[in-house]
């Protein structure tokens, strides 16, 4: 997959190209699901996010489902999950679903990102309150996306 992101202490920005990924389940697929990104280390998983006066914008599809740009979220330190930003859409992801259009997401701000607190980043898909589920490249279904910050 040809995913770029951008991890500085003023911004975190994904880019998933057009037909570069698709959305496989490792388990029965949730009722609504959303796109996140966490941290998946001990705890590491809640020392990246460390600012909340930021702003957010985003633009693309999966699955025909267009990216609400009312809810690009960005939560500190979620109980039992940790630091974690995510996108939700105008409808629920599904396995199976494929980026129809390049998505594109940022979340910008002063000194609101800590990247020397985490070794990665790794993008998911699923509910915060279910197992998170992988989005992985097509062909590589057994691999999530990794997303390293250095």
């Amino acid at each position: 997959m040809n995913a770029a992101l951008t991890f500085t202490s003023d911004e975190l920005t994904i880019t998933i190209p057009t037909s570069s990924a698709v959305l496989e389940a490792t388990d029965a697929a949730p009722a609504s699901a959303d796109l996140y990104v966490v941290a998946t280390v001990g705890l590491q998983k809640y020392d990246w996010i460390v600012g909340s006066d930021h702003t957010a914008v985003g633009a693309g599809q999966i699955g025909g489902a267009t990216v609400n740009l009312g809810s690009l979220q960005m939560i500190d330190n979620q109980p039992s999950v940790g630091d974690l930003v995510f996108v939700t859409f105008d409808r629920n992801l599904i396995a199976g679903d494929a980026v129809t259009s390049e998505v594109t997401v940022s979340w910008t701000g002063t000194n609101i990102f800590d990247p020397t607190a985490v070794d990665s980043l790794t993008l998911t898909w699923g509910t915060c309150v279910s197992a998170f589920f992988l989005i992985t490249p097509k062909k590589h279904q057994l691999n999530p996306l990794k997303i390293l910050q250095k």
